[in-house]
């Protein structure tokens, strides 16, 4: 027995619902929100979209539910009823909102990411979305199942560069949703990703860094710490190379190691030992790290003292004040 719900004994199909749904969306973007034809038009889709979802993500497994949300993914497409959702997903109400993200992102594992591709709008309403406060976290959720797939991620790394610009933003749910979709795009596909930053390396890096210098704390010390998550990560090993062989790349990190904030000086250590370990330094750091010799040496014979009982913490800052003190 099918599993769609069936209204005075007459069976309601996929097309039915989306095509209903439709309708319902063209009444309530264009009359009043507070008229009472648009108060009824929220609530009547919301049942849709209820209905929707049993479909999409129902317990009860058969061929016929697989084949009724076959087709709804199919109408959703042909209809334009994913467009019309997420161009007004302000409009839809809160309970719609929560529901068809969660039908946006069941419909990604069927046909939609071909139609995501053929229509990148989409992606660029999500990534605007997430300036908006109240509703931030349903667009960042659909971002971020968008982006586990490596078409789509393709798409969105070039727009990187306006999360790490909504990372620092002082409101809490901006920022953190933003970096939440930042660490995503930067960890999920990483060959990707390493091509990526190895081919814009002077333009990421130069973004990736306003981050680092933030005066929002998470911002900082989330981006340090994915900073070094990725360049010691295999993949990324060419681009590991050429940023630890930057003199300015080294100077944010030192200027990490005095923050105030002793998480922040931490995870900026873990990129710092980089500079000091590599056996390839070019001229640039070697000079920097001569002529802060003494500084350096003395900083770090206290530097977070309060971890003595970390013992490879202890070892790693012991090999790097030898290193520091062994460079001619």
């Amino acid at each position: 027995m099918s599993s769609l719900k069936r209204i005075f004994g007459k069976r309601t199909t996929p097309k039915d619902l989306v095509s209903q749904s439709c309708d319902l969306i063209g009444t309530i973007v264009s009359v009043d929100n507070t008229s009472p034809k648009y108060l009824k038009a929220v609530e009547d889709l919301y049942k849709k979209i209820l209905e929707l979802k049993s479909i999409l993500l129902g317990e009860v497994e058969s061929e016929t539910k697989k084949s009724d949300a076959e087709l709804i993914a199919k109408e959703a497409i042909c209809s334009g009823l994913i467009m019309m959702i997420v161009r007004n997903f302000e409009r839809i109400g809160s309970d719609s909102q929560r529901d068809s993200t969660h039908i946006f992102n069941n419909l990604l594992k069927l046909v939609v990411v071909e139609y995501i591709e053929a229509n990148p709008s989409i992606l660029d309403l999500f990534i605007e979305g997430l300036e908006k406060h109240d509703i931030a976290q349903m667009y960042c959720q659909m971002l971020v199942e968008s982006i586990k797939h490596a078409p789509l991620a393709q798409m969105v790394l070039p727009r990187a560069y306006q999360m790490f610009k909504l990372a620092e933003e002082v409101n809490f749910e901006v920022s953190s949703n933003a970096f939440l979709v930042v660490r995503e795009i930067l960890t999920r596909h990483k060959t990707l990703v390493a091509n990526f930053m190895d081919t814009n390396f002077d333009v990421f890096f130069e973004k990736y860094s306003i981050m680092m210098k933030s005066n929002n704390y998470m911002t900082r010390r989330q981006s340090i710490k994915l900073l070094s998550e990725l360049l010691l990560d295999r993949s990324n090993l060419l681009v590991m190379k050429r940023f630890i062989n930057k003199k300015e790349n080294m100077q944010i990190i030192m200027n990490a190691l005095i923050d105030r904030y002793k998480n922040i000086q931490f995870e900026a250590f873990h990129v710092f030992k980089l500079f000091i370990a590599n056996p390839n330094k070019d001229d640039q750091i070697k000079n920097v790290i001569r002529a802060n010799r003494n500084k350096l040496l003395q900083f770090l014979r206290t530097f977070q003292e309060d971890r003595l009982d970390d013992q490879q913490f202890v070892e790693e800052k012991e090999l790097l004040m030898t290193k520091i003190s062994e460079l001619e």
